[in-house]
């Protein structure tokens, strides 16, 4: 019977974390953030991509354009044939990296890490300044860019 409970808080607790879709930036930057975290966060958001490229809702053209992000940043999408061109902008900062299509999600390498964007509502950001916004692209919990 004690394996048993062992098993049921084992798996809790992996049900909370994969139910937590996008680390934060803190856990990312001090590593707090578990192996089995990463895995369910980034299993999270390949369900997603997964998800909307079966229902035939996946298409990085509804990607291309400005997004808006908080305090004046912005993220700017440009097709360049089968990749894409994101630039990330935040006051006189600029910084391009390259984005491709992979399991059915725009993803791109920032700082040696690999990131999926993720759509979601301003709720879903983390950021105060979004959260009244519907058309949103989440890179991970406090990091995002809406439109109107």
């Amino acid at each position: 019977m004690r394996g048993f409970g062992l098993f049921i808080a084992f798996a809790a607790g992996l049900s909370a974390v994969a139910c937590s879709p996008h680390p934060t930036q803190d856990q990312i930057e001090t590593g707090s953030a578990t192996a089995i975290y990463r895995a369910a966060a980034q299993s999270v958001a390949q369900s997603e991509a997964a998800s909307d490229e079966a229902l035939g809702r996946f298409d990085p053209n509804d990607y291309l354009g400005v997004w808006h992000g908080p305090v004046g940043s912005q993220l700017q999408i440009q097709a360049q044939g089968a990749e894409f061109d994101l630039l990330f902008v935040s006051g006189e900062e600029r910084h391009h990296v390259a984005g491709t299509v992979s399991n059915g999600a725009l993803t791109f390498v920032r700082g040696g890490r690999v990131y999926v964007l993720t759509r979601g509502d301003g709720e879903a950001t983390g950021v105060a300044s979004l959260s009244r916004k519907t058309r949103c692209l989440i890179i991970m919990t406090g990091d995002a860019y809406c439109r109107d």
